[in-house]
């Protein structure tokens, strides 16, 4: 941002310095040779700060495929929690918590973990078996006290 500050700060500067040498010319032949030398200076002062102009001042960090990446094992996480969660409320266990612990290696998405937070009195052993059976997940069932 310092470039483009610097550019402006020149070039507005350069501008006023013009007009008023515009002012101060003379006129005829000798005149037309000062406006070709202003114009040549404004030129000029256009150009100049570009040599001072570094790519790197305007370069942004991106990191698309660490933001891709991110995104779909949160995607993964939240597709196997809400299946989870679905799937508890259809049988009955309507009041109960999923968590999911996911982690990305190359490629692939692996589920290390789900938890299921069950209210007191629940059977844990029928939450754990309902899910394996009609999802194929193996969870883990907490039971509140």
């Amino acid at each position: 941002m310092d470039f483009i500050k610097s550019w402006t700060f020149s070039v507005c500067a350069t501008l006023l310095l013009a007009s008023v040498l515009s002012l101060v010319s003379p006129r005829g032949g000798m005149g037309r040779f000062y406006k070709i030398v202003i114009s040549l200076f404004v030129f000029f002062s256009f150009l100049f700060p570009l040599t001072e102009f570094n790519a790197a001042d305007f370069k942004t960090d991106f990191d698309i495929e660490s933001q891709y990446q991110s995104n779909a094992l949160n995607s993964a996480q939240n597709q196997v929690e809400a299946a989870v969660k679905t799937r508890l409320e259809q049988a009955g266990f309507a009041d109960c918590t999923v968590q999911c612990l996911a982690t990305q290696i190359g490629n692939e998405i692996e589920i290390e973990n789900v938890t299921v937070c069950a209210p007191s009195g629940s059977d844990g052993a029928k939450i754990k078996s309902e899910i394996m059976e009609s999802l194929g997940i193996a969870v883990n069932v907490e039971i509140a006290d």
